[in-house]
């Protein structure tokens, strides 16, 4: 089970990373999850990977992950960089989310994207970065990219990728290229039917024999009594 910091939680421990750290360590936290914006809503925001390894860095026994890293905003050779960087740093102990965002369309314009091409983007990038992960020399030639190059050192220990995203196109993007599914406001019946569509969308793609790593990420909130509880978690919702 892990908790998701939010920016304005990062920015109440400022300085005291390390304490935080220890803190849900030793509750048994298992890993801590951080969101990723360039500019959203108002123009706030904090870098996903940067914050990652900010806490990577914080405590020898921190596992965390982005939940989610909006990749249509990025070029893959530097997000690949960046991957093999806090892997070689903090192996075994990153789990890379990635979804397609578009809450606030001009997060992605102010970056240079089209709303309408965040989908395509993604997982034309997403394909790119796991072709990078393997250290090999690449060429490739898609609609968005041009690549010719390398990434290295690979992993030693490979990271993870969940793909985030409620929509099928989600769905098939995680069979084709992702380590499990990061589920959010979905209902018993809709996170089994889901699990259905990645698992044939895999064995579309040729994949087979996958140790998936399925998450679902859930709301919650403290209060004395949970009609406090629910009121307090239907106002952060509603904010969100």
């Amino acid at each position: 089970m892990g908790i998701v910091l939010r920016e304005q939680d990062l920015s109440a421990w400022s300085g005291r990373l390390p304490e935080l750290a220890e803190r849900c360590v030793s509750a048994g936290i298992d890993h801590l999850t951080v969101g990723d914006h360039v500019s959203f809503a108002d123009g706030h925001g904090a870098d996903g990977l940067i914050q990652a390894a900010a806490l990577l860095s914080a405590h020898p026994a921190v596992s965390v992950q982005t939940g989610v890293y909006l990749l249509a905003l990025r070029h893959p050779a530097i997000v690949a960089r960046q991957l093999a960087t806090i892997a070689l740093l903090a192996p075994g102990r990153f789990t890379f989310g990635v979804g397609v965002g578009g809450d606030d369309p001009r997060e992605l314009e102010l970056c240079g994207i089209n709303p309408r091409e965040r989908g395509a983007r993604t997982t034309e990038a997403l394909h790119c970065i796991r072709l990078f992960m393997t250290g090999l020399d690449l060429e490739f030639h898609g609609r968005f990219f041009d690549l010719r190059g390398a990434i290295r050192p690979a992993p030693a220990v490979p990271i993870p990728i969940l793909v985030g995203g409620r929509s099928d196109a989600a769905l098939v993007r995680t069979g084709k290229l992702g380590d499990g599914w990061l589920a959010l406001w979905v209902s018993p019946r809709r996170y089994a039917e889901a699990v259905g569509v990645i698992e044939s969308a895999a064995a579309n793609a040729g994949r087979s024999g996958v140790r998936w790593q399925h998450a679902l990420q859930l709301w919650a909130e403290f209060g004395a009594s949970a009609e406090e509880a629910r009121r307090r978690l239907a106002t952060t919702m509603q904010a969100a």
